[in-house]
């Protein structure tokens, strides 16, 4: 197939902002973690799929929508008035303040 470009799991763009490697950011209406770390401006891969450990408010369990709190850096409850942007489904509960989350609904 001509016109096949890659499996779409990661993408590469430019974001406005510097960001951390495995920082969840929003691209268009999805959210994507970042592969690694990048300044403001340089291209960078972001996964679009799978499930990543990452901070979170303390209660959410799996099978919970949540969402990202870019002010507090963690994974918040989907109807928290903090969330920034959806993020996708607990996947393991949150223990000592991580829980697992498979973004965008999909793991891979």
């Amino acid at each position: 197939m001509k016109n096949f470009r890659h499996n779409g799991k990661v993408i590469t763009r430019a974001n406005a902002g510097a960001v951390v490697g495995g920082q969840p950011i929003v691209i268009g209406t999805k959210a994507g973690v970042a592969t690694s770390a990048y300044g403001a401006g340089v291209e960078g891969e972001y996964a679009m799929a799978g499930v990543f450990s990452l901070a979170s408010e303390a209660g959410l369990v799996q099978g919970d929508q949540v969402g990202w709190d870019n002010g507090a850096s963690q994974v918040v409850d989907d109807v928290d008035v903090a969330k920034d942007f959806d993020l996708g489904y607990v996947t393991k509960s949150e223990v000592g303040g991580i829980v697992e989350v498979m973004i965008n609904g999909q793991s891979s």
